[in-house]
């Protein structure tokens, strides 16, 4: 959405997060219908979510969006060498 559409950076973050968050509450409601979900387990995930989502509007306000990027190649880059390794040469988590 940035590049692509002009889309400032925290904006498209924002929707981005929106739509997996619409994804994983109409999973949710499945995986219960299903029996599948743990409430006590449910429970201390929906704390963490919401301690997260407070400090990321906190931090968001401070972040420019340039460092959010950089930030965020600097994840995906990290994320890409595990990969790599783990399907190279087998390693286990």
């Amino acid at each position: 959405m940035t590049l692509f559409c002009n889309v400032p950076t925290k904006v498209a973050t924002a929707t981005s997060t929106f739509m997996i968050g619409v994804t994983a509450v109409a999973s949710a409601f499945i995986y219960f219908g299903r029996g599948q979900v743990r409430p006590a387990l449910s429970a201390v995930v929906i704390l963490g979510v919401l301690a997260g989502s407070a400090l990321g509007t906190q931090a968001a306000k401070r972040i420019h969006g340039r460092a959010l990027i950089r930030l965020f190649a600097l994840l995906i880059w990290f994320s890409a060498a595990q990969l790599l390794y783990r399907g190279i040469w087998g390693a286990k988590p």
